[in-house]
């Protein structure tokens, strides 16, 4: 008689268990125009976007019209930072956000204080 033993696959962790690859996707997201809600706390879920610009005329921004390229990425504890350098227009911008830990899952949570 033969024993048979089966393994399970581990269970593979979320994806938005890591603040690098939130980081990750919250760039990949600006880069493509489609910001994956789930990425942003629950301070920032029901914000409602502000208008980039209070002239009527100007075009809205396109998927493309912005490059979002990732900084450093630091992690300290249930919270983390990182930095997003946007370019647009041929001007860039380098912004710290910050990362926090909600449950299981790393949201980014608007500008680094």
């Amino acid at each position: 008689m033969a024993a048979v033993f089966c393994s399970s696959p581990a269970a593979a962790a979320p994806e938005n268990s890591d603040p690098a690859t939130v980081a990750r996707q919250y760039v990949d997201g600006v880069n493509s125009g489609t910001l994956p809600p789930d990425l942003l706390c629950a301070e920032l879920e029901n914000t409602p976007d502000e208008p980039s610009s209070d002239d009527p005329e100007e075009e809205p921004t396109k998927p493309g019209d912005v490059k979002a390229t990732l900084g450093e990425v630091e992690i300290e504890g249930d919270q983390a930072t990182f930095e997003v350098t946007v370019t647009e227009s041929g001007e860039s911008t380098t912004t710290e956000l910050r990362l926090v830990k909600e449950g299981d899952a790393w949201k980014v949570c608007g500008p680094a204080e």
